[in-house]
């Protein structure tokens, strides 16, 4: 028993022992450094929060057949991208009626410079505009866009105009015109809660319209 009891505590063995809880120690500590960097290698696998733009338009007044936009890498040089935001702008600045005014009006604003802006409230505020008029409403069709250059488009539409709306005796007319557009882009935070929606940075610069003849 006593020799037993030697063997235990002699030198040799407490060395071993000793050893022993060393490399078990390094063991732990390498098994703690493995787990770690495996837990970062998981972590950077998940995919970083990206923004992606898709656009449905749609290309029918059924409103049945609709195009998704998908902007390549470089979304401010996505023509397609950039003809859907000018069509748009075209549309809500040209149509005239009180019904959906306070959904269009913010989105115009918000690609409009100042001046552009100031422009066009001073054109539908003028007392001898068709737009001061309660009884006048206009429709639009967006015909063809052509690109001039990379921040110049035209785009040509044609008005549906109703005077004496409401009326027994309303009056219509049509209208084809050319837009041209000048523009610039710039960098934003994309927020899509924002009703005044604008993923390009697009700013409206100048504006101008000629009728067709």
């Amino acid at each position: 028993m006593d020799t037993k009891k030697d063997e235990l505590t002699s030198p040799v063995v407490y060395k071993v022992a000793m050893v022993n809880n060393v490399l078990l120690q390094r063991v732990i500590v390498a098994l703690a450094l493995i787990i770690l960097i495996l837990g970062i290698l998981i972590i950077s696998l998940f995919p970083l929060k990206d923004t992606k733009v898709k656009v449905v338009e749609f290309i029918d007044g059924t409103n049945n057949f609709v195009r998704v936009i998908e902007p390549n890498e470089s979304i401010q040089s996505d023509s397609l991208l950039i003809d859907y935001f000018v069509k748009k702008y075209v549309t809500d600045r040209e149509t005239w009626n009180k019904v959906d005014e306070e959904l269009r009006l913010p989105y115009i604003k918000s690609v409009s410079n100042e001046k552009t802006w100031n422009d066009m409230v001073a054109i539908f505020t003028h007392s001898k505009s068709p737009y001061s008029k309660s009884d006048f409403k206009r429709a639009i069709k967006i015909i063809r866009t052509s690109e001039l250059s990379h921040n110049i488009r035209q785009v040509e539409f044609e008005t549906s105009d109703i005077y004496g709306a409401g009326t027994e005796a309303p009056k219509h007319s049509k209208g084809y015109w050319i837009a041209t557009l000048k523009m610039s882009f710039k960098t934003r935070d994309i927020n899509y809660e924002d009703k005044d929606f604008n993923p390009l940075g697009l700013i409206v610069e100048e504006y101008s319209i000629a009728q067709r003849k």
